[in-house]
This record gives C-alpha cells, sequence and structure tokens, in this order.
C-alpha cells in the first residue's frame, strides 16, 4: 500500500508570518491628515495677514549688504529703523513660485519620499550633546550618532532621518559638518537631512554626497538629502552667518528645510497665537530669501513656535500648549499648499518613565493628525531635547505606531460594515475569532505592540518579567549589535576617507 506524504503541520507564528507578509500594512508613509484642526476656519487668515504686517511693518534686521539689493529689486524698501520690510504683494508671489511638493531619495531602494501638504512623514530630529543609558549621562560622540541613526533607520514608524546628536568628540566645525553628513549617510538607507554650520560646510557636504553616489548629477537628478536650519534668530533678527550658508546651500542644489523656533514669552509673544504670527513672518522671510536666489527652488517651510514655562523661561516641549501651537502652525502651512515641517516628541522628562509617554503620546498623536508634511518626532530624545536614549527610540517607535494608526482612521463600506458576517457569525458559532474575515485583516487592521505588555493578569502576575523600559533597552542593544547598513561601497568609502578627514573608525561600522 502507497501513502501519501503527510502534510506537516504549521505552527501558529508560522501562520502568523504568513498573514503578515500577505497583507497590507497597517499604516505607511504619506498618510492622509488634517483631522485635527485647533484653529477656526476663520483664524487661518487672521495669522497669515498678522505675519505679512509684521514682514512688512516691523521687518527683518541685519540683512547682508550683500543682499541689500536683491531685496530692494524685488520691491522691498528699508525701514527708519534700518530693518528690510517686505510688501504682502511681493511675499505672495514668491510664496506662489514655491514648489508644492518636494522628493528627496535616500540611498535605498523604495525609500523615497514625496512631501506633499497633508501628507504625513516621520523624521527624527534633535542634536542633542548628550547619551542618555542605563541611568547614566555622558557627552555624545560621533560613534553615537551613527549609532542612533542605524537604530533611527531599523524603526517601521520613522520615515526619515535627521541629525540628532553633536559629535562633541570633534571640535573643528568644518570636520564634524563633513562627519556628521558621512555618519548618517551611512547609518541609513532613508531620506535624510544633512545640516550644515558654514557655507564652506555645504560644499563639503555636496561633494561628499556626488561621492557616494558615483555621478556629480546624480544629486542634482534625485537629491537623496536636505540641508538648511535655523537662518533668524528670534525676534526677526538675520544673522550674518546664516545668510552665505544659506545661498550655499541653494547653490549647491539641496532642497532647503528651514525651522524658525521663538519661544513664547521669552523670544516670542506670550500669546500663542502671537508666537505663531513671529514664527510664520520669520518662515516666510527666509522663504522669500531663497525663492529671489533661485525661483522656484524646492523648499520645506518649518515653522515652529515652542512654548517656555513662564514660571522660569525654561523651554517646555511636553507642554498641552506646545502641542496645540505645532497642530496650527501645520493648518496654517497647509492652507497655503506648501511642504511643511513642525516638531513633536520633545519630552521634558529625563528618564523613559510615565512622564516621558504622556508628553510624547499627547505631542505626537496631535503632530500626526494635524497633516504637517514632515514630523520631527525628536525619537528617543529626552531632557527637553537635550540628549537621546536609545530605548526611549524604540519606545518612540510604538507610540508613533500607535498615532499613525490613529490617523490612519476606521475605513467604512460594504466590506467593513460586515453585515453578512455579522449575520453568519451571530447564529452560529456565536463568536467571530476563527472567521475568515477576522483571520483575513488581523494584520492589516490592527497594530500589535511590540514593547507594551498585553498579557492577561493571571499571566503577569505569574511570571512579571521587566517593565517597558528594561524590554526597550534590550531591544536597543538586540538593533544595534546587529543592524549596519551597508548601501556604501567598501571602494567608495576608502575614497572619501582619502578626501575627507573621517573620524569614525570603518572597523566601527561592522558587528563585533
Amino acid at each position: 500500500m502507497t501513502h501519501e506524504p503527510s502534510r506537516k503541520r504549521r505552527g501558529r507564528g508560522e501562520r502568523l508570518a504568513e498573514r503578515a507578509q500577505a497583507a497590507q500594512p497597517v499604516v505607511w508613509k504619506g498618510m492622509a491628515g488634517g483631522q485635527f484642526a485647533p484653529l477656526a476656519a476663520a483664524d487661518i487668515p487672521l495669522i497669515q495677514s498678522a505675519a505679512l504686517k509684521v514682514l512688512e511693518v516691523t521687518g527683518i534686521a541685519d540683512v547682508d549688504a550683500a543682499y541689500v539689493p536683491m531685496f530692494l529689486a524685488a520691491g522691498c524698501r528699508i525701514n527708519d529703523r534700518g530693518r528690510m520690510c517686505f510688501p504682502p504683494a511681493l511675499v505672495a508671489d514668491l510664496i506662489a513660485a514655491t514648489p508644492r511638493s518636494v522628493s528627496v531619495h535616500g540611498l535605498a531602494p523604495g525609500a523615497a519620499v514625496t512631501f506633499a501638504p497633508g501628507r504625513v512623514h516621520v523624521c527624527t530630529g534633535g542634536t542633542g550633546v548628550n547619551m542618555f543609558e542605563g541611568g547614566r549621562v555622558r557627552e555624545s560622540t560621533l560613534a553615537d550618532l551613527y549609532d542612533v541613526t542605524r537604530l533611527a533607520d531599523a524603526m517601521e514608524n520613522i520615515h526619515c532621518c535627521n541629525r540628532q546628536l553633536v559629535a562633541r568628540d570633534i571640535d573643528d566645525v568644518a570636520v564634524m559638518d563633513v562627519n556628521t553628513a558621512y555618519a548618517i549617510a551611512s547609518a541609513t538607507g532613508k531620506p535624510f537631512g544633512a545640516g550644515v554650520t558654514t557655507a564652506a560646510s555645504a560644499r563639503q557636504v555636496r561633494r561628499l554626497m556626488d561621492m557616494i553616489l558615483g555621478d556629480p548629477a546624480a544629486f542634482d537628478r534625485a537629491p537623496v538629502c536636505w540641508s538648511g536650519g535655523t537662518f533668524v534668530v528670534s525676534p526677526l533678527r538675520a544673522p550674518a552667518d546664516g545668510q552665505d550658508k544659506l545661498e550655499a546651500v541653494v547653490r549647491a542644489g539641496f532642497p532647503v528645510h528651514q525651522v524658525m523656533v521663538p519661544q513664547s514669552g521669552t523670544t516670542g509673544p506670550a500669546p500663542l497665537a502671537g508666537t505663531l504670527v513671529q514664527a510664520l513672518a520669520e518662515s516666510l522671510f527666509v522663504l522669500c530669501f531663497v525663492q529671489l536666489l533661485k525661483r522656484g527652488h524646492p523648499f520645506i517651510i518649518g515653522c515652529w513656535p515652542f512654548v517656555s514655562d513662564l514660571r522660569s523661561g525654561a523651554f517646555s516641549g511636553g507642554s498641552g500648549e506646545q502641542a496645540l501651537l505645532m497642530a496650527a502652525s501645520a493648518q496654517v502651512l497647509n492652507a497655503y499648499g506648501l511642504p511643511s515641517s513642525i516638531a513633536a516628541g520633545m519630552c521634558d522628562a529625563k528618564l523613559s518613565d510615565v512622564q516621558a509617554g504622556a508628553e510624547k503620546a499627547l505631542t505626537l498623536s496631535l503632530a500626526t493628525l494635524s497633516g504637517a508634511t514632515l514630523i520631527y518626532s525628536f525619537a528617543g530624545m529626552v531632557g527637553s531635547i537635550m540628549g537621546i536614549s536609545p530605548a526611549q527610540m524604540v519606545i518612540d517607535n510604538e507610540i508613533l505606531g500607535a498615532s499613525l494608526r490613529v490617523l490612519r482612521g476606521i475605513e467604512v463600506d460594504a466590506e467593513t460594515l460586515a453585515l453578512p458576517v455579522i449575520d453568519e457569525a451571530a447564529v452560529d458559532p456565536g463568536h467571530y475569532i476563527a472567521h475568515p474575515q477576522t483571520l483575513a485583516l488581523m494584520e492589516s487592521e490592527y497594530l500589535y505592540p511590540a514593547m507594551a505588555d498585553r498579557s492577561s493578569l493571571s499571566q503577569w502576575l505569574s511570571r512579571p518579567g521587566p517593565g517597558m523600559a528594561a524590554r526597550a533597552e534590550a531591544e536597543a542593544a538586540r538593533l544595534l549589535g546587529g543592524h549596519f547598513p551597508d548601501h556604501i561601497s567598501e571602494d567608495t568609502d576608502k575614497a572619501i576617507r582619502r578626501a575627507f578627514d573621517i573620524r569614525l573608525p570603518r572597523d566601527r561600522m561592522r558587528p563585533a
């Protein structure tokens, strides 16, 4: 007698993995936002008009003499206090000249993003100066920057990367800028920000990108990163070193991302609306600067009004007021139809504790719902963005996943209303757990946390185990021990090291 070979029974984990592979993702980059709108529709033109009035009457101080002719030729004037003032019609014309989307491609296949109004993407950020690890705090290094960037590269709910730490072991600013860009580009294939301190650094970082891509024209066709920074010192003053740096960033071909950070009650007015007006006026000044330098240049307008705790003047990034202001900023910028950025996740807590979770969940949720194009999530940042905790980044990735799931909302159609399923399952067997619809949707309708504890109380009482912070510490260590992106070839890396003073050892960029 012959026997048919028996079919091996698959385990639950195998079945779940198979369903997860076949299912649509639960959340994704570029989902539509704008569900949360703290400003009434009538408030938006009032904010925009007030910002134009600030630019027209108060103006911007300390515009460099090299750029005065450019502004005057465009129709600006210098008032009796020596400040450059902008006619509203000129600002409106330059807003219209600004591209409505910006594409940044990254270094890995499939990583490209297109920033467009109302389509939400999540980025890291911070420029912290400390590492928070295992209850200890120390100064951050170039190797730390490389490590936290490759950790962000492994986070599925982070779509882009920006500098998160300052390499405090490098004193020379020019060397630090190139090494920072090198470390980030080596650590992630996702689109990223290559911040620079000086005009000379902008040119050097562009040269570095050309070497990585292997073709000087490749970056112009498909930029893999953006650059920029803060080009106004609040309130309403243009520092000299920022103006030539801004021109160099534009001339080097980087899409420009700028941020303005007046702080309510200190470098901005105490009313939240007033701080938003000032931040918008400062942001529009930079937009005008860029478009007068090169009309139609890709530009992401970052309007980041910050909040102070007026009892001390300290920055208060985890406050409800901060969450409101950033969401309102996204609402105003989306009304222009421009790619925009805001900031969130900037907790004031120093530990991965209840305060950190509450502050991050509040600010990140409102930011994603606001519909900002690019949300600097400050993933992992603690201590009012003074430093970063790898474990907190793992937790923040989970918070971001939940926030993005809320952003996705609830799809309502004939299938999801499930009337036939209700009729069938309610009669027999009286539950839905094994129904084909349940099995088909369990990996695409629901997002399951990896760090949060969803075990039953009886399971937890029988085997308590470590808390969320400890689990995140272990997960961060696991990822940092094995996730080493290698999209830059060894030959290219050797050529880069011959051309630049790269301080990150090559053997530090491989598994131990």
